[in-house]
């Protein structure tokens, strides 16, 4: 009988223990931390644009490839992927019914243009800000926003950035499918900061 007492509390002793340690293996493999595998890719911008004919230099990714180019356009796809692209365009002073326009009314015509294409775009993440270079000595006025719209059907974001210089102004646009956007939009956030106006 003491025989079989001392066989019952062993065997209450050792389920415990592993009861006890179950519990301890599932808080530690609770406890780790949770990788994303969709981190943004490390950027790194090889390649420089200087152009005095758009007036502006900077500095770009290899991974990307020049489509187009001209006095006033600057269009680069990705490599690997040609849904995702990066323009940058001068647009040289305008006029509407003999007044210039500001920077304002040049951004909100580019918003009533995605609602054009897609009554249902979402706007996010406005923004003003003022571009400094040369030490801070030049100062110019900026706008941005992004914008979720839908291009053929297909769900794309969209990352807009307005500079204006005197009366000329500078755009930079980011465009990707949805699922690509998060890891592509440090590349363009990294080149406007080697951005130099001319």
């Amino acid at each position: 009988m003491q025989n079989k007492n001392k066989i019952i509390i062993a065997g209450g002793v050792l389920l415990f223990l592993l009861i006890a340690l179950l519990i301890i293996f599932s808080l530690k493999k609770i406890s780790r931390p949770v990788v994303s595998t969709n981190s943004p890719q490390k950027v790194v911008l090889e390649e420089k644009l200087d152009s005095s004919d758009i007036g502006l230099s900077l500095d770009y990714s290899k991974g990307f490839k020049i489509v187009a180019k001209d006095n006033e356009n600057f269009s680069l796809a990705e490599e690997n992927n040609s849904a995702v692209k990066i323009n940058i365009q001068k647009i040289k002073s305008q006029n509407v019914n003999g007044k210039a326009i500001d920077i304002y009314t040049l951004f909100d015509n580019f918003k009533k243009s995605f609602l054009k294409i897609d009554k249902d775009s979402k706007f996010f993440n406005e923004t003003k800000f003022i571009k400094n270079q040369n030490n801070n000595t030049e100062k110019f006025p900026g706008m941005g926003f992004e914008v979720q719209y839908k291009l053929n059907g297909v769900a794309t974001k969209y990352f807009l950035a307005v500079i204006q210089k005197g009366s000329d102004f500078y755009v930079f646009s980011l465009s990707a499918p949805l699922s690509d956007y998060p890891n592509k939009i440090g590349i363009i956030t990294s080149m406007l900061g080697t951005l130099n106006l001319k």
